[in-house]
């Protein structure tokens, strides 16, 4: 798995299969690979170890492939069916819970919440052609703000 913004490219493998079919082929060099027919969209992705990997960090002490055989990462939109999830002990975790649950999963001794600052960034997208954001003395002011 990699971040959104960047991973390697098979560049020769894009150029041979078109954009549309190479976005829908995973590459890459992880722990993890995509198990065969293993992305259902809108489902859920299936991963299986990579028996290649190889880790130098100096704090790792597992150097080689994970312990772990299979992850599968569910694709589940709505944040209260993922609180749900973990209640039932359906899954085993869940990245994104919206605030409202936090005091929902913190009263469940079954559960552990943890919370993390984590680096990132928010968007604002303007419509530059529709007033009043077409003005840029407008648009330079919500940037101040």
């Amino acid at each position: 798995m990699a971040s959104a913004y960047s991973g390697f490219v098979d560049v020769q493998k894009a150029e041979e299969v078109g954009d549309e079919a190479f976005n829908r082929e995973a590459v890459g060099i992880g722990p993890f690979m995509l198990e065969e027919n293993g992305w259902v969209q809108g489902s859920h992705f299936s991963f299986v170890r990579n028996p290649n990997y190889q880790d130098n960090k100096p704090f790792v002490d597992n150097k080689g492939p994970v312990h772990l055989e299979k992850a599968t990462v569910r694709v589940i939109p709505e944040s209260i069916t993922r609180v749900s999830e973990l209640e039932a002990g359906t899954v085993d975790v869940a990245y994104t819970i919206d605030s409202e649950h936090y005091q929902r999963i913190r009263d469940n001794d079954d559960l552990e919440l943890i919370t993390y600052a984590g680096a990132g960034q928010t968007y604002l997208r303007i419509n530059s052609d529709r007033e009043p954001m077409n003005e840029l003395r407008f648009r330079e002011a919500i940037n101040y703000a």
